[in-house]
């Protein structure tokens, strides 16, 4: 379950990153909040899902 998990990711990754640099995908794919967070574990985003995947995958 998860390999198809992580394959539909990649592939939606892929995707947002071969759209025109304009795209409201893609500029949300990259933004970063500001201000101050809540106590406690930050939540997992598309970004850091895909980068703690590709470590995984690296190692």
């Amino acid at each position: 379950m998860n390999t198809i998990i992580q394959k539909r990711h990649w592939r939606w990754n892929k995707h947002v990153l071969c759209m025109e640099a304009n795209s409201v995908k893609k500029n949300a794919l990259r933004w970063a909040l500001e201000g101050k967070r809540k106590c406690g574990r930050t939540r997992m985003t598309w970004r850091r899902t895909a980068q703690q995947e590709h470590k995984e995958m690296s190692v």
